[in-house]
């Protein structure tokens, strides 16, 4: 079946209601400047082909789609990077939980990649979406391919997702036939190594940064366990605010005797780390911080030693984020005996 397709337009990503101009013929091309999202006037549909005529401004700025939305903050967004053609984050992909982005956790193949797709002129394109694959096709060519959709695959909205410059549309379609595309999408990128990885973190609630200068009385009341990269995807915890931008993370080290064990540790996008209620570390990953290209993807690149006593030791990580990803890893090596479990 295909559909045609009007537009809702929504600066400030909130998900907004209007009459349908589909019969109208109205709004045969669509001009969208605004940040944020515009949703796409179409059943709520969990896979299919999405079709488009776009012109895209030259310069800073980012276009894409976010699928499979319940709501403006919640879904599947893969969009293009005008200014990065030919680098290999032209494209990226990552799943949208509590209005957060998350690039910062979601790096490599399968995730973002290199493409060069042709600013200033018109182009024709599709969206197809199946199951827990989705590609991105430009002039008859793949231009981006999402192998391994994180989410569990549930009917939604559509909606182009915009920021900065501008973005043009026209000719849009929606046909529920899918074609197979598995052969043009990477395999699921393979799991982290398990030796040593803290799989399963407890987590409290949200505070702000003020306030989250020691774990004494910290309260932990949900769980959550290490996925893509050996990483915890942190936003699907809460949405951000400036009141509600620090969370701890927990885990109980068991260890058979004293000893020092070294905790490799990754974070987006500042934490302080405490072993028994004593600091030992604190560490920034923010967006631009090391250089003008500096992303703050978060990776497993500092160390930090530990000294545990005989039994059971509370490690308690404040991670507070900003943008770009809140989340939090580690891997504990060199100990002998050493286990690890979710707080009691």
């Amino acid at each position: 079946m295909l559909y045609r397709l009007a537009c809702i337009i929504c600066a400030s990503c909130i998900a907004l209601s209007a009459p349908a101009l589909a019969e109208t013929g109205a709004h045969e091309e669509l001009i969208i400047t605004e940040n944020g999202i515009t949703w796409l006037d179409l059943p709520d549909h969990k896979n299919g082909t999405t079709s488009f005529e776009l012109w895209m401004s030259p310069g800073r700025a980012f276009t894409g789609f976010l699928f499979r939305a319940p709501d403006a903050q919640n879904g599947e967004i893969l969009y293009l990077r005008h200014h990065q053609q030919g680098n290999p984050d032209a494209w990226q992909y990552h799943p949208r939980y509590n209005g957060h982005q998350a690039y910062q956790i979601y790096q490599g193949e399968g995730f973002a990649g290199v493409t060069n797709v042709t600013m200033g002129e018109w182009v024709s394109g599709e969206l197809v979406v199946s199951d827990d694959r989705a590609i991105l096709r430009v002039n008859g060519e793949v231009v981006a391919a999402v192998g391994d959709l994180i989410r569990d695959p549930e009917s939604g909205q559509i909606g182009v997702w915009a920021l900065r410059g501008e973005r043009r549309f026209r000719n849009l379609s929606f046909s529920s036939e899918v074609e197979d595309i598995s052969a043009l999408v990477p395999p699921p990128q393979e799991q982290v190594s398990s030796e040593g990885l803290i799989a399963d973190w407890s987590f409290s609630a949200s505070v702000s940064a003020e306030v989250a200068v020691s774990p004494e009385g910290v309260v932990y009341e949900n769980a959550l366990s290490a996925g893509h990269r050996g990483l915890v995807d942190m936003n699907q915890l809460t949405p951000l605010s400036s009141e509600a931008n620090t969370i701890f993370a927990s885990v109980t080290v068991t260890s058979p005797e004293p000893q020092m064990v070294l905790l490799d540790l990754a974070f987006s996008d500042k934490a302080s780390v405490f072993l028994n209620g004593e600091l030992l570390y604190s560490g920034t990953d923010v967006f631009l911080t090391r250089d003008y290209r500096f992303l703050g993807t978060a990776g497993f690149n500092d160390t930090v030693p530990l000294y545990l006593n005989a039994g059971d030791n509370q490690l308690e990580i404040a991670v507070t984020e900003q943008e770009g990803g809140w989340t939090i890893g580690g891997t504990l090596r060199g100990g002998e005996g050493v286990t690890t479990r979710l707080r009691d």
